[in-house]
């Protein structure tokens, strides 16, 4: 029973440790090697780990820490090629990355700007053509009530003068009539008077022979 009780406390101190298991990296140093133990000169279990590689942390002593490897192996390390954070290099090129992917992202940005300064350079050219489009109609639509009101006044003037001309017609029609009339009067007029005068020439030549024969007749009585 209490072996049982000790490899179960034992299991659960190892589940423990996985768990909450800690991270090192190598630090800003181009290559380091794990050793089988903490002096330099025993065996290395991995070389050239670069700086940034993420470690396990197993264990910690006299300022050495036993570490577990990406690969698999384990050993120990000083403590001085090790730091609890990402190393300033590994950091530089992540900001370097995210910097590049920034430009990037500035450049189709800016080439989306540049494309839609486009679209609204155009469509102020477009808006300004418009404008000056309608100010065009609006003369052209001035000009046309003009002619219109010039053309209402010519129709009306027209149909003054229609008015005008239909009463003279009228005038001269009746100036004919009265005319046509007058020349009938006159010519009738000189008939009477042509007449009369043949009339009294005969009714003259009757009585003038009977006169002198009068004139005759008493001449020799007296």
């Amino acid at each position: 029973m209490f072996y049982k009780n000790t490899i179960t406390a034992l299991l659960a101190i190892l589940f423990a440790t996985s768990v909450y298991a800690e991270t090192a990296y190598v630090s800003d140093i181009q290559f380091v090697s794990v050793r089988e133990g903490q002096d330099n000169s025993t065996r290395a279990v991995e070389r050239g780990l670069r700086s940034g590689t993420e470690l396990q942390v197993l264990e910690r002593s006299n300022g050495h820490t036993r570490v577990l490897t990406p690969k698999g192996n384990e050993g120990w390390i000083a403590d001085y090629y090790l730091t609890e954070n990402k190393v300033t290099r590994d950091k530089v090129i992540e900001q370097e990355t995210q910097i590049t992917e920034l430009v990037e992202s500035k450049l189709v940005i800016q080439k989306q700007l540049n494309q839609s300064s486009s679209t609204i350079n155009k469509l102020k050219k477009d808006a300004a053509k418009l404008v000056a489009d309608k100010v065009a109609l609006e003369e052209e639509l001035a000009d046309l009530k003009v002619l219109t009101l010039e053309a209402q006044e010519i129709v009306k003037g027209k149909e003054v003068m229609s008015f005008e001309v239909d009463s003279i017609m009228q005038r001269l029609e009746f100036a004919e009539t009265e005319n046509i009339r007058l020349q009938d009067e006159r010519q009738l007029k000189w008939f009477i008077i042509g007449s009369g005068t043949l009339i009294i020439g005969i009714l003259f030549g009757i009585i003038a022979p009977s006169m002198r024969r009068k004139k005759a007749s008493s001449g020799a009585w007296s």
